[in-house]
């Protein structure tokens, strides 16, 4: 018997890996509902032919119209339970602390059961105080599901509790992510000496608050101790203005590549020696780009106390640094370029990390679990 899921997402963050995941737990007998704002998840069900149901406004209410709020209690409860009786749903997955905070409550009193999923990089202490105590004192999920160990951490000093808090691990499916074709030749992957360029790269989303004038500065820094160091800057075409301005600000024209071009992100991968993680609190989606990196035994850079400590087993298979200034990265970066040895330890026990840890398999197994 198939059984009947609701996805709730009142935020606007980016769910490509989430999408991914739902697709496969559906050859598993689940499908998957989506109510809530029109965002890229909701564009994801569209695009798959999955059932969804969206609004504009999302959950929160300005507070001159907290009068509405009995309408509104009533309305959701309604619906919730339009979906039980239509759908047969009595399960309920809850993205964002919005839905959390206003819908758990609902969903226990119609006897459903109810899921947190948090993102690894919300961060509680961002929700004002008076919402924080609303969470605090609300009727809790029956499980919160935490992409990381960090996450995990968090909420358990936010005062949930430890019994309902579980760490599930990103998975990547390997295909997705090996691509043997080298398609960076025409890039200048060879210096005219003859040296073979180190190459760097990383993934831009400027919704994001990102490091990359401070990634560029650190570049600089580098090229002056040796001139075969490129970047590989890889955004949406949205972002090219911005980017290509800054790089021909700090001229760096010849020595930057913006691509727009992270549909094809594993082509890439191929071609670099580092990946710099350049968000100073990943997502699950960049979670999922730095492990992806990894299985092509890539050295992956980012921040330190941030959303990767699962994958650096104390800097054994990724770097986390300091990253606040350009300083930390480019002495890391010029260690890695003149230590090819040190670079092949990394990559090959990044690799390990991947096979044993950060399969798809294993994380279905365990999403199946938890979803019975």
């Amino acid at each position: 018997m198939i059984k009947q899921i609701l996805i709730v997402d009142s935020s606007n963050a980016k769910h490509q890996f989430l999408a991914k995941i739902l697709g496969q737990l559906i050859k598993h007998d689940y499908w998957f509902w989506f109510w809530g704002r029109h965002n890229n998840l909701s564009q994801q069900f569209r695009y798959n032919n999955w059932p969804s149901k969206t609004s504009q406004g999302g959950w929160i209410i300005p507070q001159w119209l907290m009068w509405l709020q009995p309408i509104l209690w009533l309305n959701r409860l309604l619906k919730l339970w339009s979906y039980q009786q239509l759908h047969n749903i009595k399960t309920i997955v809850c993205l964002h602390w919005p839905e959390q905070l206003l819908l758990t409550p609902l969903v226990h009193w119609l006897g459903w059961r109810c899921l947190w999923l948090q993102d690894p990089s919300f961060d509680y202490t961002e929700v004002n105080h008076w919402r924080q105590r609303y969470l605090r004192s609300a009727e809790q999920a029956d499980l919160i599901i935490c992409l990381a160990s960090v996450s995990r951490q968090q909420a358990l000093q936010f005062g949930l509790p430890e019994d309902k808090c579980r760490v599930i691990l990103p998975g990547i499916e390997l295909s997705d992510y090996l691509y043997q074709d080298n398609i960076f030749n025409n890039l200048a992957a060879v210096s005219p000496a003859g040296h073979q360029r180190f190459t760097i790269g990383t993934v831009v989303d400027l919704q994001y608050e990102q490091r990359v004038e401070m990634l560029l500065q650190a570049l600089q820094t580098c090229l002056s101790l040796d001139p075969d160091i490129q970047l590989v800057l890889i955004g949406a075409e949205a972002e090219r203005k911005k980017i290509n301005w800054l790089v021909k600000k700090m001229r760096l024209d010849n020595k930057v590549w913006v691509i727009s071009d992270q549909a094809s992100l594993k082509k890439w991968f191929n071609n670099f020696d580092v990946l710099v993680v350049a968000s100073k609190r990943p997502q699950l989606e960049e979670i999922v780009t730095a492990i992806g990196a990894m299985a092509n035994g890539i050295i992956v850079i980012g921040p330190e106390d941030a959303t990767l400590t699962d994958l650096s087993f104390n800097n054994q298979a990724a770097w986390l640094i300091d990253m606040s200034t350009s300083e930390g990265l480019t002495s890391q970066l010029i260690a890695l370029q003149q230590d090819p040895v040190q670079r092949k330890q990394l990559a090959n026990n990044a690799k390990a990390v991947v096979q044993k840890y950060f399969l798809l398999e294993r994380l279905l197994k365990d999403l199946i679990a938890v979803l019975q």
